[in-house]
């Protein structure tokens, strides 16, 4: 056994006692029911037939066992918990078994002769030492100490002086002796297994409490975690979306002002000054768009649309739109569209083209000298397999994996050379993601690159397509009649709008607030209204919400939202208060008149010329 097996049977035997003295009747090794039961065996003796009384000795022998049974009652109930205490309880036990081995003896020495009186002494003996086992064999000293004053005095009083059948009584006791030395060494075995066992289990018990208590804790401390972490992310998309508007904002006047210069009588040093600011501004715009699409991607808040959308068409404006890039860098653009691939799909237009946008974007700018192909084609009926392949500088191979990773170019240089947050392949990795897509890419350093894209994109027929409010652009100059008023607290902004929109002979009113819209709207309606979102005072949303509740504007004005917070979210609260459509800032002219011709197109307010 070792020693904290050891330590702690004797921790236990200690509470067992402590247990047991105030439970007495439970208390195996010292407990009132025993010595009250030995005297009333020892007074049964006198109902034996031929017992003969003898005050002289049965008084003392009784007196003896009050004492034992007086001892051990105070043990039970008055003793203090003391080393010297427990040695006496010991003590008396032993005395309880050296009191019947006495007894039996002075009737041997009265009567050596085998009867009624000794008959049943002796079984008395054996029976009371074989039970007695049966309660002390927890402590085998305690058990063998009694067996040793009751069963060993007893065989050896009777090999002095029993008479007659001398032999088989001592075989009798040598058997009940040895049975009951078995008894104890298997009981006191099974014991000590018993409380091994019951150690571990409380070992086990108590780490799994510890366990349980740590994992409550670093629940707790995760729970506490994860609320800080979605505070942060509020805080971040907060700071992100204060950020974009605060400089989508100033951009508004920089661009516009920017294309209202380019309109210009310039000659060719101030055009390229203009470009440059332009292209430059731009630039900004991209990486503000960037990191908004990630902020949004990362903390789930982007939503796709799912509207019919002709992949052919937006390939050959992505095309025309790189054109000039690439004819800077000697590159060749090539669109590969399989003859059974549909026209039109189901998908989200923005999003299907910013990511072909972002690689063949992508594709143009690490390419000289060679060519950029895409190819489409029908992977299965609803799904569709992409390909941008160029002739560029290539991927070494140990960056391939990381390639679609965070803020991760191929190497430091490549910012510095080509520019670039180094976000366009991860949010083209999580858009194609979220479409329930996959992207991977295959590339040999100075060959040049594949990346393919299989989307799911399901085939729309032709009774099924209708005009998109978003997507409506149309080109050549235009005559529109109509009254529009520009409501915005920033007088920049509102004079590129009015600069922008005058050519186009709109009766044109301008406001700076919401309070001022309103009293406007209330002296006179207008066909259309380009509101303003953040205002102070009364902004544009509350705005909105007064002017369709004024008769001048309850139905027929039309709303635009110029916002320059780009989150979906807001999107919709715009639209959800009466708002009929919104255009982002910086507004881009072009699609300022195509929103505002084709709102007054359903007012027959336009003249194509």
């Amino acid at each position: 056994m070792n020693l904290k097996i050891a330590l702690f049977l004797d921790e236990y035997t200690e509470k067992s006692i402590q247990f047991m003295r105030k439970y007495q009747k439970n208390f195996e090794e010292n407990s009132l029911l025993t010595p009250l039961g030995h005297i009333v065996m020892y007074a049964s003796i006198g109902l034996i037939p031929g017992a003969e009384v003898n005050p002289t000795l049965q008084y003392p022998a009784m007196l003896a066992l009050l004492f034992i049974t007086l001892l051990r009652f105070i043990l039970v109930f008055l003793a203090p918990d003391t080393p010297f205490f427990h040695k006496l309880a010991f003590t008396s036990i032993v005395f309880s078994g050296l009191f019947w081995s006495t007894a039996y003896l002075l009737e041997l020495l009265f009567h050596p002769a085998l009867n009624y009186v000794t008959q049943y002494m002796l079984y008395l003996i054996i029976g009371i030492g074989g039970t007695g086992i049966f309660t002390l064999y927890k402590r085998k000293a305690m058990a063998f100490a009694f067996l040793f004053s009751i069963h060993g005095l007893g065989l050896l009083y009777t090999l002095l002086f029993l008479e007659e059948l001398k032999s088989v009584i001592i075989i009798g006791f040598v058997i009940s002796i040895v049975f009951n030395i078995f008894i104890t060494l298997q009981q006191n075995r099974n014991w000590i297994q018993f409380l091994e066992q019951r150690q571990n289990n409380l070992e086990l018990n108590r780490k799994l409490a510890a366990d349980k208590q740590n994992l409550l804790n670093l629940t707790e401390r995760l729970d506490k975690a994860l609320l800080e972490a979605r505070r942060y992310s509020e805080l971040k998309d907060q700071f992100v979306a204060t950020i974009s508007h605060e400089i989508r904002t100033p951009m508004n006047g920089v661009l516009g002002m920017s294309t209202m210069l380019n309109e210009t009588p310039l000659n060719e040093e101030q055009k390229e000054y203009n470009e440059i600011i332009s292209h430059s501004a731009r630039a900004l715009l991209h990486i503000i768009n960037d990191i908004l699409d990630f902020s949004k991607l990362n903390s789930g808040k982007l939503v796709l649309e799912s509207i019919p959308v002709s992949i052919r068409k937006m390939w050959n404006e992505l095309v025309a739109m790189h054109s000039e890039k690439a004819h800077a860098n000697n590159n060749t653009l090539r669109i590969d569209i399989s003859d059974d691939f549909p026209e039109w799909v189901k998908g989200d237009p923005t999003r299907l083209r910013q990511i072909f946008n972002n690689l063949i974007g992508n594709a143009n700018k690490f390419t000289q000298n060679g060519s950029i192909t895409v190819r489409a084609r029908r992977s299965a009926p609803n799904r569709a397999w992409f390909e941008i392949e160029d002739t560029g500088i290539g991927i070494p191979k140990d960056k391939l994996e990381h390639i679609f990773g965070t803020f991760t170019q191929v190497d430091a240089s490549t910012t510095r050379q080509f520019g670039g947050t180094g976000l366009g392949l991860s949010i083209t990795k999580q858009l194609v993601d979220l479409m329930n897509g996959h992207i991977r890419v295959e590339s040999e350093l100075g060959k040049g690159s594949v990346f393919y894209i299989e989307l799911p994109l399901e085939p729309v027929q032709k009774e099924e397509i209708t005009p998109s409010r978003s997507n409506i652009i149309t080109s050549g100059p235009v005559r529109l009649h109509g009254s529009v008023l520009i409501v915005d607290d920033n007088p920049i902004n509102r004079k590129v709008a009015l600069k922008m929109l005058t050519p186009c002979g709109l009766d044109i009113e301008a406001v700076p607030s919401g309070e001022a819209a309103i009293e406007m709207v209330n002296r006179r309606s207008f066909d259309c209204i380009l509101m303003d979102i953040q205002m102070p005072g009364i902004n544009g949303i509350e705005a909105t919400r007064m002017i369709r509740n004024l008769p001048n504007a309850a139905n027929g004005t039309v709303i635009i939202a110029l916002t320059a917070n780009a989150f979906q979210k807001d999107i919709d609260n715009y639209l959800a208060s009466g708002m009929d459509d919104y255009i982002n800032k910086p507004i881009d002219r072009k699609i300022l008149i195509d929103k505002i011709r084709h709102w007054l197109t359903r007012m027959d307010r336009v003249d194509q010329s």
